[in-house]
């Protein structure tokens, strides 16, 4: 298998399987795990203890379209 490409400032219509973003640290507080669950609806009884994983999801998508540039015209729904 070949080795991963290094890590770049990637641009979509360039990605390629195997390219790598910069490393990234997500600092997630209570406080902000409340005000996802308000936002979204969810019931905050399934989540006493742990960021619900759709959230990081959310985080990490935010991260990737700081650090990837989008094509004209792209949106993401």
């Amino acid at each position: 298998m070949p080795e991963p490409s290094p890590v770049l400032p990637i641009a979509f219509d360039t990605l390629n399987r195997g390219d790598r973003l910069a490393p990234v640290a997500l600092t997630i507080s209570a406080q902000d795990v409340r005000a996802y669950l308000e936002a979204t609806g969810e019931d905050p009884a399934r989540w006493p203890e742990h960021v619900p994983p759709i959230m990081l999801d959310a985080l990490m998508l935010g991260v990737l379209l700081e650090q990837a540039e989008l094509l004209p015209g792209l949106m993401h729904t």
